[in-house]
């Protein structure tokens, strides 16, 4: 274009197109074949999921994610999802979804008043089971394993 002498993008516009003829006659490839090979898109594929964002994270003991800046607590929690990566999404939209094992988790945003009066409710409650813990038993004096001997 600067040996055309252009300067301004409406002269470069018409460079172009007589330029892009000519170029790609120089480097085009005939087909091979003409029929359209390409399959058809799933019913189940969602494109607004596949080309979204991931990062991983970790599921903390109160059941909480902590991604963008915000804190989403995991509705239906099991023990078993403790300290476990899961996949934060977010689509183009800035929709969030969490997946785990081949399926999205139901979720909700909580504030950090929230989540805090949450990790002092579950303190009071370990605090309240420390203090109200039964003694530990002893056998009766005609136990079997005190018979042994």
């Amino acid at each position: 274009m600067r040996l055309a002498g252009i300067c301004n993008i409406e002269d470069a516009n018409k460079f172009l197109k007589s330029f892009l003829p000519r170029y790609s006659s120089m480097f085009a490839v005939p087909l091979a074949n003409r029929n359209n090979l390409h399959r058809a898109l799933p019913a189940d594929l969602d494109l607004n999921w596949v080309f979204a964002f991931r990062e991983e994270r970790v599921i903390s003991n109160d059941f909480t994610i902590s991604f963008k800046n915000r804190v989403s607590l995991i509705n239906k929690p099991s023990i078993a999802l403790k300290r476990k990566r899961v996949t934060a999404l977010e689509n183009l939209k800035g929709e969030v979804k969490i997946w785990f094992n081949n399926r999205f988790f139901e979720f909700e945003e909580i504030t950090k008043d929230t989540l805090r009066h949450l990790r002092q409710r579950k303190q009071k409650m370990k605090a309240t089971i420390k203090k109200t813990n039964p003694k530990t038993r002893k056998p009766a004096f005609n136990h079997a394993w005190r018979l042994q001997n």
